[in-house]
């Protein structure tokens, strides 16, 4: 499974999902994102309905990760009062990552490059791993 495939199996992607912790792993080059998802659909009666899972990564080529890029509208984004990262995802593509087309031909053919867009930061974690697994860790 790749990062694509669980923003398209969540009920809402990894829309407003705030990660609670990151692990990289060198030696074993994995990592692991602790996130709480918001799952809410249109028949749920809890629109703010959310479940705590695990991202297991594993066969990573890199994880970048941008500085804050502070607004004047919020000019210390650099944290969350909930101590968490509200992150949006999706495949990266040039504009939001303009050193795609450079990594791109030195990357494993089957390696995506998924961004997660960090609100708390107004900038993007850039991840290229070959396998992704969603684990719950709630019931």
């Amino acid at each position: 499974m790749t990062l694509a495939q669980i923003d398209e199996m969540l009920p809402n992607g990894f829309h407003d999902a705030e990660v609670e912790q990151f692990i990289w792993n060198f030696q074993q080059n994995s990592a692991v994102f602790d996130i709480d998802f918001w799952i809410a659909t249109g028949d749920d009666h809890d629109r703010e309905k959310r479940r705590r899972g695990r991202i297991e990564l594993q066969e990573i080529a890199f994880i970048a990760i941008e500085p804050p890029d502070p607004r004047e509208s919020d000019p210390r984004p650099y944290s969350s009062s909930l101590g968490t990262l509200q992150i949006d995802g999706s495949l990266a593509d040039a504009k939001s990552f303009p050193q795609l087309p450079k990594l791109r031909p030195n990357l494993p053919a089957d390696a995506e490059i998924f961004s997660f867009y960090v609100v708390n930061w107004n900038s993007f974690i850039h991840i290229s791993a070959i396998k992704a697994r969603l684990v719950w860790r709630d019931a």
